[in-house]
């Protein structure tokens, strides 16, 4: 499956993109973003709404794809992403044990995605 079908899974299913550099750092990848207020390139317009497919398909569709970043809050349908890297091999097991300890089968209800540093991320939605 190509980054642009994963993109536009993410998409369909409510959820803001922002393209991002593959270096691992995490950044936007300013040179192809929308313009912001004052003009230059910014991640900002994405903050209130989805992805057009032309502008998926231009960071997504070609030989050399940008990568993937979620936008939470309102844009996305009010996503919250807990992000687990530092030591996740000794914290996020013991995060998982006190969340299933103090809200039963709650984690049989969120995503959990493997991140590009060795990580995860637990992706949820909230009310409001």
């Amino acid at each position: 499956m190509s980054v642009l079908d994963e993109a536009m899974k993410y998409i369909k299913g409510g959820i803001s993109l922002v393209p991002v550099g593959t270096d691992g750092l995490k950044q936007p990848a300013s040179s192809v973003l929308p313009p912001g207020e004052n003009g230059k390139p910014s991640w900002n317009p994405l903050r209130s709404r989805l992805p057009t497919d032309a502008e998926a398909g231009r960071w997504w569709g070609g030989p050399s794809p940008a990568g993937l970043a979620a936008v939470c809050g309102a844009a996305s349908g009010n996503l919250e992403v807990i992000d687990f890297d530092n030591q996740c091999a000794d914290i996020f097991p013991r995060w998982m044990a006190a969340v299933e300890e103090q809200a039963p089968e709650l984690l049989l209800r969120v995503a959990v995605v493997d991140s590009p540093r060795p990580g995860v991320h637990v992706w949820l939605r909230c009310a409001g």
